[in-house]
C-alpha cells in the first residue's frame, strides 16, 4: 500500500531556488540561467531572488544594526544646554566624516555618514524646532524610514546653513535624503489612516523647514488644487506648505491627540488672541492700509484686475493684518512660527496665481508677510526663507512700486543691521 502510494504521488512542481515568474505560476523552475526554460516558453523577463545574501547587502544589514543601537541611544540620552543655547550630548557619537555621497542610495538604508548628520539633530538642530521635535521626533523616526530620511535632510540643510563653505556638499546630501523620502511619503498619504497620520504629519512639518530653507522644494509633494505649469521659487513654497496642509485637514482629531497636537494648539491660540482684540502695530497698520487704499485703487492697477482678483487681494491683506495682530504682543516664539505657515495655507488660489504671475500687488502684500518671519527673527530657516524672499520681491518689483513697501524694507534693513 505503502509503495502504491509512493508511486503514483505527484512530482514536486516548485522550486524554492526557482525565478520569480515560475513562482507566480506555481510551477517548477529548470533554474536555467539567465533564463529558464519557463520563461523562454513564456516569453517573459526571467528574474531571480538571490540565493545567498551578497556581501554588501551583509555589510548593510550589519550598518542598520549599528544604526539603530545608535540612533536609539542617543535619542535616549539626556542632553544639556550649552551657554549659547545649542544642546550637546557628554560624548560625541560621531567625528565629522569626509563625506560621499552615494547617488544611488536605497530607501531605509543608512550609512556611517548618515550617522553623524543623526547626531547633529540631536545635538543641535532638534533644539532649534523645540517640542515636540526635540524629543517626541526622533522616536517616531525609528520606526519610520522617510521620516528617518526627513530628519537627516533637515539636518544637512542645517549643517550647509552653518557651513557655508561646504554649502553644496550638505545640501546635496540633504536632496538626496529628501528624494528617498518622497516616494513613500506620498505613497503612505494616499493610504493615509489613524496609524500613519501622525507620522505623515511630522513629516509634513520637516518638509515645511526645507520648503523655506532650500533653494529646492518638491513641486508636488501632495496634490494640491492649483499649480502653474512652471514655479519658480518666489511662489514654489507655498505650494509645499498647501499640499501638507491636507493633512491636517483629513487627520486633525488623530493629530490634536498626539504629542504634535500641540502645533495645532498654536492656531487655535491665536484665534483666542484676536478674539481678546489683539491690535496690528501702529507702523503695520498704516502701511497695510495704505496698500489697501491707495496701491489697489491706482488705476494701472484696476485696469488689469479683475474683481475675483481685487477680492484675493484683499483677502490675502485682512488675513494678513489679522495674523500680524495676533502674534503683535505674543511671546511665544512656537506661535510666532505657526503664523508664518498658517498664512500661506489661509489665502486664495487666485492669490497664489498673481503671485506665480509676479503681479505687483501680489508682491507688494508678500513683501508684508515677511513682517510674520521677522517676528520669528533668530531662527535660522526662517531668516533664510525672509532673505530669499525679500530680496526675489525687490528684483522683481519695479522701483515705482517701493514706496509701498517701504516699512517691509525698513524693517528688513533695520533687523540685519542689528546684527
Amino acid at each position: 500500500m505503502t509503495s502504491s502510494l509512493r508511486k503514483t504521488r505527484r512530482t514536486h512542481q516548485k522550486s524554492r531556488a526557482g525565478c520569480f515568474e515560475c513562482k507566480y505560476r506555481k510551477v517548477k523552475c529548470n533554474e536555467a540561467r539567465p533564463v529558464c526554460s519557463g520563461c523562454t516558453k513564456w516569453e517573459v523577463r526571467c528574474e531571480y531572488p538571490c540565493a545567498r545574501k551578497s556581501e554588501s547587502k551583509i555589510k548593510h544589514q550589519k550598518n542598520m544594526a549599528i544604526l539603530r543601537r545608535q540612533l536609539s541611544a542617543s535619542s535616549d540620552r539626556e542632553l544639556t544646554y550649552e551657554g549659547n543655547g545649542s544642546p550637546t550630548s557628554g560624548n560625541s557619537l560621531l567625528p565629522v566624516p569626509a563625506y560621499e555621497p552615494q547617488l544611488n542610495k536605497p530607501i531605509g538604508y543608512f550609512d556611517v555618514n548618515d550617522m553623524h548628520l543623526w547626531h547633529h539633530f540631536i545635538k543641535s538642530t532638534a533644539s532649534t524646532l523645540y517640542n515636540p521635535w526635540l524629543t517626541e521626533l526622533p522616536h517616531e523616526a525609528l520606526h519610520c524610514d522617510y521620516l528617518m530620511h526627513g530628519i537627516l535632510a533637515t539636518s544637512a540643510v542645517h549643517l550647509a546653513h552653518l557651513h557655508s563653505d561646504q554649502k553644496d556638499k550638505y545640501n546635496l546630501l540633504a536632496c538626496q535624503h529628501q528624494d528617498l523620502a518622497l516616494g513613500p511619503f506620498q505613497k503612505a498619504f494616499a493610504e493615509m489612516d489613524p496609524e500613519n497620520c501622525v507620522n505623515l504629519f511630522a513629516f509634513s512639518t520637516l518638509l515645511h523647514l526645507f520648503s523655506f530653507v532650500s533653494d529646492w522644494a518638491p513641486k508636488s509633494p501632495l496634490p494640491a488644487t492649483y499649480q502653474p505649469p512652471s514655479l519658480q521659487s518666489l511662489s514654489q513654497w507655498i505650494f509645499c506648505i498647501r499640499g501638507c496642509s491636507l493633512i491636517v485637514f483629513q487627520a486633525r482629531p488623530a493629530i490634536e491627540a498626539s504629542p504634535f497636537g500641540r502645533l495645532i494648539d498654536k492656531g487655535k491660540a491665536l484665534q483666542r488672541s484676536l478674539e481678546m482684540g489683539a491690535l496690528l502695530s501702529p507702523a503695520d497698520d498704516e502701511s497695510l492700509t495704505r496698500v489697501k487704499d491707495v496701491a489697489l485703487d491706482l488705476p494701472e492697477t484696476k485696469r488689469i484686475t479683475t474683481v475675483e482678483e481685487m477680492e484675493a487681494y484683499e483677502d490675502a491683506i485682512f488675513r494678513l493684518r489679522n495674523l500680524l495682530a495676533g502674534t503683535n504682543e505674543a511671546d511665544d516664539p512656537v506661535m510666532r512660527r505657526a503664523a508664518t505657515y498658517i498664512w500661506p495655507v489661509w489665502v486664495s488660489e487666485t492669490y497664489v496665481r498673481l503671485l506665480a504671475e509676479k503681479k505687483p500687488p501680489a508682491l507688494i502684500i508678500l513683501a508684508h508677510y515677511c513682517l510674520l518671519l521677522m517676528k520669528a527673527a533668530g531662527v535660522w530657516f526662517l531668516e533664510a526663507r525672509l532673505t530669499g524672499l525679500f530680496n526675489c520681491i525687490l528684483e522683481e518689483l519695479g522701483e515705482e512700486w517701493w514706496s509701498y513697501i517701504e516699512h517691509p524694507m525698513k524693517m528688513f534693513r533695520e533687523m540685519y543691521e542689528s546684527g
